[in-house]
């Protein structure tokens, strides 16, 4: 055996090691979950480079689901939901939609509409990626409901943002993602229902005008005209 092969069996060892402990102290809650997620992108990125990334999403998925069966349901969902974009990274379009929107409904259970949202963001990310048209409209249309819901009752679901890890995304923020959920629905009606397409770049204007975004504002402006020119052309 030649010493290249030695020591590409050894990394895999130290990394099959490293996965078997990250596996047992989320089991026995040995993690403070502020540190969770970073130890697991660090950790897909040790077990990709050492070729045993399929062993590491298949752990992960049985990690969670026992997780889950424990009445973990936080770590689980940080987890899910990040497993969920490692697969959408590497093209596996159904099983990051699965993971995806497991952690969509935990989040939707929970009252965790933030965390909805970004969930409903990596789905439409995934839905462009892959040129899913139908799937894209049904994300964005609920994108502006759940958006909307946020910024009428903010300070409800900001005190209810389930994580440890970072602060709740800004009031004025959650309008920029509803500016841009609305002017994505409007680029998929635009050629079929441009009138329909027309007002919701209008929203999506009203929404820049109260945040004062010139830039925004001017490219709308833009939108605005090349969509008149299908409807009056």
């Amino acid at each position: 055996m030649n010493i290249s092969l030695k020591i590409n069996m050894l990394q895999q060892a130290v990394a099959r090691n490293r996965l078997k402990s990250f596996v047992r102290s989320c089991i026995n809650n040995e993690y403070e979950l502020t540190n969770v997620k970073s130890e697991f992108i660090r950790l897909n990125n040790v077990c990709k480079q050492n070729g045993i990334h399929l062993l590491f999403c298949d752990g992960t998925e049985r990690l969670y689901k026992y997780l889950m069966a424990h009445n973990n349901i936080k770590l689980s969902n940080i987890l899910l939901g990040e497993l969920g974009k490692i697969y959408a990274r590497s093209g596996n379009i159904h099983l990051a939609e699965g993971a995806l929107n497991k952690s969509l409904e935990i989040s939707r259970t929970m009252d965790d509409k933030l965390h909805v949202l970004a969930r409903l963001t990596d789905l439409e990310f995934l839905y462009k990626d892959c040129g899913d048209k139908k799937k894209l409209y049904g994300v964005l249309k609920d994108k502006i409901k759940y958006s909307k819901e946020v910024i009428k009752n903010y300070e409800h679901y900001a005190s209810n943002f389930d994580t440890l890890t970072k602060t709740p995304a800004t009031k004025n923020s959650i309008k920029i993602q509803l500016a841009y959920a609305y002017t994505n629905l409007a680029d998929l009606l635009m050629r079929k229902h441009p009138q329909d397409s027309l007002k919701l770049v209008e929203k999506a204007k009203q929404i820049y005008m109260e945040l004062a975004q010139q830039r925004e504002i001017k490219y709308l402006d833009v939108k605005q005209n090349i969509i008149k020119s299908h409807i009056y052309k």
